[in-house]
């Protein structure tokens, strides 16, 4: 007999089948604040101005269609392209097709962001090369209306609000489903030393937070970090053995949101666990916003379910079953296009070149609680950190690192050039957040938001 979870099971992995293309995707989310010459010089734009710009943008591009007041699609060779908010008002957040070259990838992020930001600096507002909105402080007027983020509030509480601020250089590469463990473990293992290479949120509520990449605390410090039964972790570096250890530990999360059609819906109440639902085969759920006039179901689980599960796990490197990839979450964004390039081409390095990672991994991997406490020391210290029982420093770490990367783009066919502004890094021992905290320091307001602004080359 085929059970609901054989099922589920098989589909979820047939995803990966056949994706050894190996291409890379980029989903970056930007700061957008209130320019120097506004009263408000410095702090989250709201939700009115943020479709100023999107309607702007419209007008400008007539391919695109718009979604909502909040957010902008167009097709590209058959693929969508979105550019709108994120969980706050004054997150853009610019997701484009998975291209088989990085110069693909940066073609498409000068041409969107370019378009952006000449929009929006006709409003007087910036867009930021920050991992983190320098000067808002947490707030609920700060969500977008989006059904999602409401779920997660009603359920996670107002720590939700602290992601309205951050704002991520998200790259996503093809896995197999014979790749698949070994390319989520190298992600995450090996996003101790991204963190420390790409740190670049030290900056929140208008004060040095005393960590150079801030918002790498934010799903450690909440409320949903561990399962409430057995304290499975839901956050931060996860490694697994094989397919069946990573597919009984994924679903046993217990799911808060799923979605029907246009529908997001809040199970009610949560099951134990995702394994539960599919073992019981139903669950009573809530309709946010009632449309058709209802307000409760009945749903049986299905693959769009676990996807929707997926979304709600925040390793530093998590599946995305939808695209057949595998997200690195981890890297801020970075203070300029090419600085976000680097970052891509480092995570896609490291994922063509996962046998030449196997040895630093392992390595990493061996003492798990050591690899936590050393991801906590690289969030506050970044290069200067230390990995307990180890003989190398981050920065040493963090150069072999570079090297397996750059050995996977150049058998790749990729330019390795992409890595220079890392390699410069890591000579200086000087990351994006130092430099943002000695701008911070040293000037006015108004000149830390000039210096802070995103560089379009």
């Amino acid at each position: 007999m085929v059970t609901i979870e054989k099922k589920l099971k098989t589909e979820y992995f047939q995803r990966f089948d056949g994706n050894a293309s190996k291409k890379v995707g980029f989903e970056v989310e930007f700061p957008l604040v209130y320019g120097p010459a506004h009263s408000r010089a410095g702090e989250m734009i709201s939700l009115r101005d943020m479709g100023r710009i999107l309607k702007a943008l419209a007008q400008t591009d007539r391919s695109y269609d718009v979604v909502n007041g909040y957010e902008l699609e167009k097709s590209i060779n058959g693929h969508k392209v979105v550019i709108g908010t994120d969980v706050g008002t004054g997150q853009l957040e610019i997701g484009f097709p998975a291209t088989r070259t990085l110069a693909e990838s940066e073609v498409y992020l000068k041409q969107f962001i370019g378009a952006v930001a000449e929009v929006a600096e006709s409003f007087n507002i910036y867009i930021l090369g920050s991992g983190m909105q320098p000067y808002t402080p947490p707030r609920k007027e700060n969500m977008a209306p989006k059904e999602r983020y409401i779920a997660m509030l009603d359920f996670l509480g107002p720590s939700v609000y602290e992601h309205t601020l951050s704002a991520a250089s998200q790259i996503h590469v093809d896995v197999t489903r014979e790749d698949f463990i070994e390319t989520l473990n190298t992600l995450n293992v090996l996003s101790v030393p991204i963190i420390g290479i790409s740190a670049n949120s030290p900056i929140a509520l208008g004060q040095d937070t005393g960590y150079l990449d801030y918002r790498s605390t934010i799903w450690d410090r909440n409320n949903y970090q561990y399962h409430p039964q057995n304290n499975i972790g839901r956050t931060g570096v996860a490694v697994f053995r094989d397919l069946d250890h990573f597919w009984d530990y994924f679903t046993n999360f217990p799911p808060f949101i799923t979605k029907r059609g246009l529908d997001y819906m809040m199970h009610a109440p949560p099951p134990h666990s995702f394994k539960s639902f599919m073992i019981d085969g139903e669950t009573d759920v809530e309709i946010l916003g009632g449309r058709n006039g209802k307000s409760r179901l009945i749903i049986s689980p299905t693959l769009g379910d676990v996807q929707v599960l997926e979304g709600t796990v925040w390793w530093e490197a998590r599946p995305k079953s939808e695209f057949g990839t595998v997200e690195s979450r981890c890297p801020a964004l970075q203070p300029s296009i090419s600085e976000i390039m680097a970052v891509g081409a480092l995570i896609k390095g490291l994922s063509v070149n996962i046998n030449g990672a196997r040895g630093l991994v392992g390595e990493l991997s061996e003492n798990q609680g050591a690899l936590a406490d050393a991801r906590r020391d690289v969030i506050r210290r970044g290069l200067d950190a230390r990995v307990e029982g180890t003989s190398s420093c981050m920065s040493e770490i963090t150069g072999e690192m570079l090297e397996i990367a750059k050995k996977g783009l150049r058998n790749s066919g990729e330019n390795t050039g992409y890595l220079v502004p890392l390699y410069e890094r890591l000579e200086k021992g000087v990351t994006p957040a130092e430099k943002a905290l000695e701008l911070f320091r040293n000037n006015t307001r108004k000149k830390f938001l000039k210096g802070l602004r995103l560089e379009l080359e």
